[in-house]
């Protein structure tokens, strides 16, 4: 039976990663388009993000820090409730890091822009 749903799993991820990845690809878009506009509301969000992701980690490793385990990997130590603060914070500071790079394309894409080489008006003698 176990095989059975490792099977439809799979095959649920392979069939649904293509429109998935349109999803991301668009929300990506949208957030490169929008930190064009503001650069500054995009770096409060991702600092946001990061502190949001980072305490919730924090919060669940304490957990198992508290119970005499220093080093550990994962989440198979934790309480239910730990393992989604967990996983949550890692999603977080995966999304913040994603938003980050997007807001650092935007910023060098504004600034190619605003450039002297963009400025297609002009002609090559007079640059």
């Amino acid at each position: 039976m176990k095989n059975k749903n490792k099977k439809q799993i799979m095959n649920l991820l392979i069939f649904c990663s293509l429109p998935l990845f349109a999803l991301i690809s668009i929300f990506f878009t949208f957030l490169f388009l929008l930190v064009q506009k503001n650069l500054t509301f995009s770096y409060i969000i991702v600092l946001v993000l990061f502190l949001l992701g980072f305490s919730l980690f924090l919060k669940a490793k304490i957990s198992v820090i508290k119970n005499g385990k220093i080093v550990t990997f994962g989440s198979s130590l934790m309480t239910r409730i730990n393992k989604v603060y967990y996983r949550l914070g890692y999603a977080l500071m995966i999304i913040g890091g994603g938003l980050s790079l997007v807001t650092v394309l935007g910023y060098i894409s504004k600034w190619f822009k605003n450039s002297v080489l963009w400025d297609s008006s002009k002609s090559m003698d007079e640059k």
